[in-house]
């Protein structure tokens, strides 16, 4: 990967025509939870950014998650030296290329570019350097943990073994359901009390 070569002020002149490679936001969208196809991807890439397409760096990312049918996502855009890194991973303008960028070894960041080379960077050499980060909305997340997890895993995985109980369980609800509506439907048999009179 190169050297940064360009000063920031030249980066942002540019900014609006630097298209997200394919590659680099199918890893991003995967490290915080969400993956896409990488055909839906780079589909996405090629109509959400048509050449030579200026536009905001957001709104760019916006139409091609838009395509990707991850509309969910919020993006928002904003300056490294002003980007809570708490919130890494995320995108960021690096030698005139949109790069992931994630923590690194002690308090270096991580930068991946299109290549797949990642490269550790002091957190400060970014500077001014545009970000973009997606906020993922929480149910989503709990969403895709829940199926990371093992227990969930093996779970699906016991009762996807043996599909005769899905058979089983309509059965009884039907039979269950049948009886419901025969018992409700006989005439009620009225039964007559005796009456008591109470003595004088």
């Amino acid at each position: 990967m190169s050297s940064n070569s360009e000063s920031p002020g030249e980066q942002l002149e540019n900014l609006r025509k630097i298209r997200i490679e394919p590659l680099v936001l199918s890893r991003l969208l995967a490290k915080i939870g969400t993956p896409v196809n990488a055909g839906l991807i780079e589909q996405a890439c090629l109509t959400g950014q048509p050449d030579d397409a200026a536009m905001n760096p957001a709104d760019r990312l916006g139409k091609i998650l838009a395509v990707a049918q991850k509309k969910n996502i919020q993006v928002a855009q904003l300056r490294w030296d002003r980007f809570d890194r708490r919130h890494l991973p995320a995108l960021v303008l690096y030698t005139a290329a949109w790069h992931s960028v994630e923590h690194g070894d002690e308090g270096d960041v991580l930068i991946t570019g299109s290549d797949g080379n990642s490269l550790p960077l002091p957190a400060d050499h970014l500077a001014e350097a545009p970000v973009l980060w997606m906020r993922v909305p929480a149910a989503d997340l709990h969403a895709t943990e829940l199926l990371k997890s093992g227990a969930s895993r093996l779970l699906l995985a016991e009762v996807l073994k043996d599909k005769l109980w899905l058979l089983e369980a309509l059965v009884a609800t039907l039979v269950v359901n049948i009886l419901a509506v025969a018992t409700s439907q006989q005439p009620e048999r009225s039964e007559r009390l005796p009456t008591f009179r109470q003595s004088q």
